[in-house]
């Protein structure tokens, strides 16, 4: 039997988080890098497998699935990262939901700078990622982890996302929760040194480059 195929790009933190739980799983997985800069991901034999042309994408034996929650949902199932709990499994699904807004928040501040010949972040983008945070942070006031009591395959995502946040320009420092929830990770996660380098991504390294800062000042467009 084959094992599965994971078509990943190191620097994405929707693929860090699967290689996270991958990893903290320690599944026998082939990891096929993808270069987006190459358009690696526009190839037929991609699309083939993804026509939405995205990484993650995982092939076990035939069966595809191209999204990083749908993917580690699949590959947590029966572990200790998940749960049959009904109320359990609605606070991950939740939880990785909240994910998904906090990545495309990240992608609509990196997309006004990128593509729209931005000097300066969009303040509305910047005030909906504060606005996220501030809620990430209540969540860890009142648990141990971001969907209950027990590490989930819902920590795996919103830290990978969180890791990109944490190597851009901004001031975390009223977050105590989520940095003590991110140090606490950082310990416990047993792939955090193989994505440690590649979680310091573009837009981290753009913004730094530019002397661009991800903090409030006035809202615009």
């Amino acid at each position: 039997m084959g094992k599965p195929n994971f078509y990943f790009t190191p620097d994405s933190p929707p693929c860090q988080a699967v290689t996270l739980v991958i990893k903290q799983l320690k599944l026998d997985v082939t990891y096929r890098p993808i270069d987006l800069e190459k358009n690696e991901h526009l190839t037929p034999e991609f699309l083939a497998l993804n026509p939405l042309h995205q990484v993650p994408t995982l092939d076990d034996k035939g069966f595809i699935i191209g999204d990083s929650h749908a993917i580690i949902q699949y590959l947590a199932t029966g572990s200790n990262l998940t749960s049959l709990d009904p109320h359990v499994l609605a606070r991950i699904n939740q939880a990785m939901y909240f994910d998904t807004e906090l990545f495309r928040v990240m992608g609509e501040i990196g997309y006004s700078l990128y593509f729209e010949t931005r000097t300066e972040p969009s303040q509305k983008a910047v005030a909906i990622l504060y606005e996220k945070l501030g809620a990430l942070e209540q969540y860890l006031l009142r648990r141990n982890w971001v969907a209950g009591e027990f590490l989930t395959i819902a920590d795996f995502s919103i830290f990978a996302t969180f890791s990109a946040i944490y190597n851009c320009p901004i001031d975390l420092s009223k977050f105590e929760s989520i940095l003590k929830w991110y140090e606490k990770c950082k310990k416990i996660f047993i792939g955090y040194q193989s994505i440690k380098e590649d979680s310091k991504n573009a837009l981290g390294n753009f913004l730094k480059s530019k002397g661009i800062k991800l903090e409030l000042k006035t809202l615009d467009a």
